[in-house]
């Protein structure tokens, strides 16, 4: 069978992007999660959906309870390392662990820790802004050089507004190409996220280390295939991780 991995738009099922990841030979990537608490998060309609730890349907809880299905597979099984972003402590200026200051660890040892971290942040601190992702790609390095060595770390950012600085994010998106690291970001909500859609085709990188997708049209997605939403939201997450990692190799990064 050949090593040429298939390109995006060539793998169209999950068992496509399983079988994908077991031709490159790559172990499951670690796993980091960045999650946008910026206050734009309560103009999202329906209200009390978002950032609210009660609800089925608040999509940074849905999404991190899907991709808990891809530990053993695409995702290495322990730590995951959970920060949020854009809330009072962190403002534009720094990542905090998720259930800072009461936790001041960022290393979760199962989803189900990583999610009742989130759910003890929410009540710890305000939701201010704004949104910069410059401060995650630089936390995303620190992780990936502290803890993970020469494996790859899959960074998920889950943020419900646009950049507000495409240079100076996408300055620093370049840097963190020359580690082994893949950020896939999800848009919550109905921004037009337009400026973040730029990063996808950022020149200047060593590989295409950035992914953006939209909540709301995967949510279509998984509702028509309902059978398994978990595995449709992985698709969508994850089929660019085989041609990402035949370059990392290629550039010598993994």
């Amino acid at each position: 069978m050949s090593k040429v991995p298939l390109t995006e738009d060539k793998i169209n099922t999950y068992s496509q992007l399983m079988r994908q990841m077991q031709m490159m030979g790559q172990i499951p990537f670690r796993t980091m999660f960045a999650l946008d608490f910026s206050l734009s998060n309560t103009w999202i309609e329906p209200k009390n959906i978002v950032h609210n730890p009660t609800s089925d349907k608040n999509p940074y809880k849905v999404i991190m309870q899907y991709t808990q299905t891809q530990v053993g597979r695409v995702l290495k099984n322990s730590p995951v390392f959970g920060y949020r972003f854009g809330c009072k402590h962190s403002e534009d200026v720094k990542c905090c662990p998720l259930a800072f200051p009461e936790n001041q660890n960022a290393q979760f040892e199962t989803f189900d820790a990583l999610i009742e971290g989130y759910k003890s942040g929410l009540k710890q601190t305000t939701l201010f802004g704004p949104t910069i992702l410059t401060q995650v790609f630089k936390e995303a390095i620190q992780v990936q050089t502290e803890y993970c060595k020469k494996e790859p770390l899959v960074c998920i950012i889950i943020t419900d507004g646009d950049i507000d600085d495409v240079e100076i994010d996408g300055e620093m998106l370049i840097q963190a190409s020359k580690y082994p690291i893949c950020f896939v970001c999800i848009g919550v909500g109905n921004g037009q996220f337009t400026k973040m859609k730029l990063f996808d085709d950022l020149k200047g990188r060593k590989f295409d280390n950035f992914q953006f997708l939209q909540y709301n049209e995967v949510e279509r997605k998984m509702e028509f295939k309902c059978e398994r939403p978990d595995q449709t939201l992985a698709l969508e997450m994850f089929k660019e991780l085989p041609a990402a990692i035949q370059k990392m190799k290629k550039a010598g990064i993994i």
